[in-house]
């Protein structure tokens, strides 16, 4: 008797203990993961922009936008991400899946005026055009020591939050 009352009492920590370790590892787990998802993500975003502006630069002018436009739209479509290509003042070129002449102007997205700054821009937040969680990469185009252009690639990082919320049911049900 006295021994089943005593596991009744330590039970309850036991279980608290158990459920803590297992959120911890929820959180912590599906962080580190969303960290890699991410940084390997961005990776292939830049790989996808330098091929956009080694395009542009052997191939293409900027100032010629309709081969620009073709170019840009059919990497796009192989890629599976957005592609945009901006002048340094913000102005939209080109975009693969909006008309730049109804865009606004991009000067002030944090990805962009990183690259107008002739650096890697990377930002992640909300795109109110496609309705969806965004990952955007901005690389300059540097030509005789100036940005030319800026290449900025997108994609959707909602598939990422969907796999990551399967996991803590997974992590909390066993499997």
């Amino acid at each position: 008797m006295t021994h089943h009352r005593l596991m009744w009492q330590i039970f309850p920590s036991f279980l608290v203990i158990t459920f803590l370790s297992l959120l911890a590892v929820a959180v912590f787990g599906t962080r580190t993961i969303k960290n890699l998802y991410i940084s390997h993500l961005t990776d292939d975003l830049i790989t996808i922009a330098s091929l956009v502006d080694r395009e542009i630069d052997q191939t293409l002018s900027i100032d010629d936008q309709h081969p620009v436009a073709s170019a840009v739209n059919d990497i796009a479509s192989i890629a599976n991400a957005r592609i945009t290509v901006i002048d340094p003042d913000g102005r939209v070129i080109v975009d693969s899946d909006e008309d730049p002449a109804t865009m606004d102007n991009h000067a002030d997205r944090p990805e962009v005026s990183a690259a107008i700054a002739g650096g890697l821009g990377v930002a992640t937040r909300f795109s109110y055009t496609l309705g969806t969680p965004m990952l955007y990469v901005a690389v300059p185009g540097i030509r005789n020591g100036s940005t030319h252009h800026i290449t900025r690639v997108a994609v959707a990082v909602s598939s990422i939050e969907t796999v990551l919320r399967s996991s803590y049911v997974s992590i909390f049900v066993g499997w």
